[in-house]
């Protein structure tokens, strides 16, 4: 079964390892950038099936990464889940930006694992697999 990949961009280097682990264990291949010019760099070589950034970061902020992708036509589909500690005016910036979801900090991660569910499936679901029929 393939596993959907998920970007995780996080600056704090024990917060994008929490993050890898609830994921992983959930399912997903974790892609883990530490700032949002290693996603953009990241971004070049694939594309996740989803999103997870930090809105206060070094470098490139979380808004304008979130304002990258929805630029560039290749990546404009990909869901993207915002989260920030910071006052609730960033989320609003971020999702004017483009993110499809916001969350406060700390990450409340069974609330993560099912906005990841409502827009982009763990695996491939057993039946289409077993039939070998593709859409």
């Amino acid at each position: 079964m393939a596993k959907a990949c998920v970007l995780v961009v996080e600056d704090q280097p024990d917060f994008l390892e929490l993050l890898k682990l609830v994921l992983e264990g959930e399912g997903y291949y974790v892609s883990a950038a530490e700032d949002g010019e290693k996603a953009i760099e990241l971004l070049t070589q694939f594309r996740p099936a989803a999103v997870v950034t930090d809105l206060m970061m070094p470098k490139v902020s979380g808004i304008d990464l979130i304002r990258h992708i929805r630029e560039k036509q290749e990546l404009s589909k990909i869901p993207i889940i915002a989260a920030s500690a910071a006052h609730s005016g960033s989320l609003n910036e971020a999702k004017r930006a483009g993110a499809n979801e916001t969350m406060k900090k700390p990450v409340d991660f069974d609330e993560l694992v099912k906005l990841l569910e409502r827009y982009v499936p763990t695996h491939t679901p057993m039946s289409e697999a077993q039939s070998g029929q593709s859409a």
